[in-house]
């Protein structure tokens, strides 16, 4: 199980589906009502799923943690998300992103 969120538009989706955690949603339907691209909801959707946060049911998706304690660390997210939205943000946007992190790896000097 993935333990981060990725993105704040990662983070602003998993929101969206807790909250209307009733409802089945299907992939248009996530990209109007958060503005985003195809691309990032469906990225977005494969991680939640695989971090067991999320199901698929052929073309609609709705919250559904894999467990009450996965469940309750989401609702504290969505609480300090309310109240501290630039907190979180910024703790989101300063993780340390694995391929970022390659990326730099590849160019480090080695020393003889």
């Amino acid at each position: 199980m993935n333990a981060s969120v990725a993105s704040v538009w990662e983070l602003e989706l998993l929101l969206l589906l807790r909250r209307g955690r009733d409802r089945d949603w299907t992939h248009d339907q996530l990209v109007r009502e958060l503005r985003a691209s195809p691309s990032i909801i469906g990225k977005g959707l494969e991680r939640l799923q695989k971090a067991g946060l999320v199901v698929a049911d052929g073309a609609l998706c709705r919250y559904a943690a894999a467990g009450r304690h996965l469940d309750e660390l989401v609702d504290r997210l969505d609480q300090l998300y309310r109240d501290r939205p630039t907190t979180v943000m910024n703790a989101v946007l300063g993780a340390p992103n694995a391929k970022l992190q390659s990326f730099a790896d590849a160019f480090r000097l080695k020393k003889d």
